[in-house]
């Protein structure tokens, strides 16, 4: 049984939190955000072969592209935005580190004090 310096209690390696992403801001400074929510999706694409009554009869799929999208928490409502084509680490659900580029950047909104963005993003080939 551990409690951390915060007063937290974890019992085991169970990963909780924020995740906070450094990204270069539209002055290519790094930052740090606070992503409130962060998803990633692995999709296929798939071809299909019809037989002479157009029926399928044989299919071949493969991996696209991982995508997302994140909602994240700026300092300050002066805090700058994520740069367009930004390219940043996070740690998908497993626990394996991603390479991923910002595609697109939202309007921010304040709401209670709270000032946040939407950003998406693309996974990194090379």
């Amino acid at each position: 049984m551990a409690i951390d310096s915060a007063g937290n209690f974890n019992d085991g390696a169970l990963r909780f939190g924020s995740q906070v992403l450094q990204i270069d801001d539209v002055d290519g400074a790094a930052t740090d955000y606070i992503a409130d929510s962060f998803s990633l999706s692995r999709g296929s694409n798939w071809v299909e072969s019809l037989d002479e009554n157009g029926r399928p009869n044989k299919q071949h799929g493969r991996p696209t592209i991982m995508t997302g999208s994140a909602a994240l928490q700026l300092e300050s409502a002066a805090t700058k935005l994520p740069k367009l084509f930004a390219e940043f680490t996070a740690v998908d659900a497993s626990g394996t580190e991603v390479d991923l580029v910002v595609s697109e950047v939202g309007d921010p909104t304040t709401n209670d004090g709270e000032t946040k963005v939407n950003i998406s993003f693309r996974e990194v080939l090379n």
